[in-house]
């Protein structure tokens, strides 16, 4: 008869068998890992750039409210630029308690332009950085019968080559330009 006594413990196949298994599950795991940091890091980049577009769509759009312009047209010889014209405005006069129409002479001009990594506003520049103002980015003059529009299309790109498209508008109203 045989008297062998089974032994207690791990044989070295087993070792082997679960630093392997350990090993496969160690390297699914940083896989997952590095997939949801990734995610994360995209996830900023869109709401950085979506926060970027919507603070210059913003920052223009109140630029031209406190200009209160009267005419817009494109710039002369320069793609992506525009020129708002403002040729009279509305004063109080004390003598008669009334408000006046006052016609300026010369004229006030505030120019908005699109380059690569700004947008110019008079003599204010907006920096998109880190995204860049991509080259299908345009500006639009539109009329109809109430309103003359400018429209600003400012294309953003990031790192990742992603473009987000943002509009910025502003209308003057017909019966407002001379």
């Amino acid at each position: 008869m045989n008297n062998m006594k089974k032994k207690g413990g791990f044989a070295l196949v087993d070792v082997l068998g679960a630093i392997v298994i350990f090993g496969i599950a160690t390297i699914l795991i940083l896989n997952i890992l590095n997939l949801l940091f990734r995610g994360q890091q995209s996830i900023f980049v869109a709401e950085d750039k979506t926060t970027t577009g919507l603070l210059i769509t913003r920052e223009i759009e109140n630029k031209l409210l406190a200009f209160e312009p009267t005419n817009v047209s494109l710039c002369e010889f320069e793609d992506n630029c525009l020129v708002f014209e403002k040729q009279y405005s509305y004063e109080y006069n004390p003598d008669n308690k009334a408000i006046e129409k006052v016609s300026l002479s010369p004229y006030l001009q505030l120019v908005i332009r699109m380059t690569n990594n700004q947008i110019d506003i008079g003599s204010d520049i907006i920096s998109t950085s880190p995204y860049l103002i991509h080259s299908n980015s345009y500006v639009t003059i539109t009329n109809n019968t109430f309103t003359t529009s400018a429209n600003f299309y400012i294309s953003l790109e990031d790192n990742l080559g992603i473009i987000t498209e943002f509009v910025a508008m502003y209308s003057i109203p017909t019966n407002q330009q001379n």
